[in-house]
């Protein structure tokens, strides 16, 4: 992450209380975000209406927080990325995009 404060250093997951602490909010507001499938979880609940046990895998909380950076720490943090990393990026970003949105864009069809 571009923030090691934001960082689960040697963790594979997370709870939603820990990312709420660590960000901001509360654990609804990100069990929110897992219900409506912004943020990718796993439910370890035995059974259906038992208290929810959520754990979000490290990855996804990393994608999640780097996902939504803004402004130039968002460029800078692209910058930052190994130039295999970004053209990666950019084939996978252009391969996500519809006809439309690469007409839209001026692209070549893929």
């Amino acid at each position: 992450l571009p923030f090691a404060a934001l960082d689960f250093a040697g963790r594979s997951t997370v709870t939603l209380s820990e990312i709420a602490l660590k960000l901001g909010g509360t654990a609804e507001h990100f069990a929110h975000l897992v219900d409506d499938g912004t943020l990718v979880a796993i439910d370890l609940s035995r059974h259906v209406g038992s208290r929810r046990m959520i754990r979000i895998p490290i990855e996804e909380y990393r994608r999640f927080v780097v996902q939504r950076l803004t402004g130039q720490r968002r460029a800078e943090f692209l910058a930052e990325l190994t130039p295999a990393t970004r053209l990666a990026l950019a084939q996978e970003v252009l391969a996500s995009l519809s006809p439309a949105e690469r007409a839209a864009l001026a692209l070549p069809a893929a």
